[in-house]
């Protein structure tokens, strides 16, 4: 499982495979069902405030305490519940967080 920086999602997001550096790329067709894929989930948010596009779609859950649910839209699309939960367990042993 690879780690993904905020903002590597928005050429998916938009269909617009440009990098920040304005040069243009090809998606794979894999890369094309995923920015489709990420289109139909945030244009229908943005429609309706409910991220699911249809009944048959998996259904991208609330994220609330204690269940941290996540949608991962990868070579499959499923539904996870705290999938970062030992990562975050660690930091969170060892002290990491602001300093007060």
């Amino acid at each position: 499982q690879g780690i993904v920086c905020h903002g590597d999602e928005l050429p998916y997001v938009f269909n617009n495979p440009y990098d920040s550096a304005g040069k243009k790329h090809s998606f794979t067709q894999p890369e094309e069902q995923l920015a489709q894929l990420f289109g139909e989930y945030w244009t229908q948010f943005a429609a309706k405030r409910e991220p699911n596009p249809s009944p048959t779609s998996r259904k991208w859950l609330p994220y609330e305490q204690p269940s941290r649910n996540v949608l991962n839209l990868g070579k499959t699309v499923e539904s996870q519940s705290d999938p970062f939960k030992e990562i975050c367990e660690l930091w969170d042993d060892i002290g990491y967080g602001p300093v007060k």
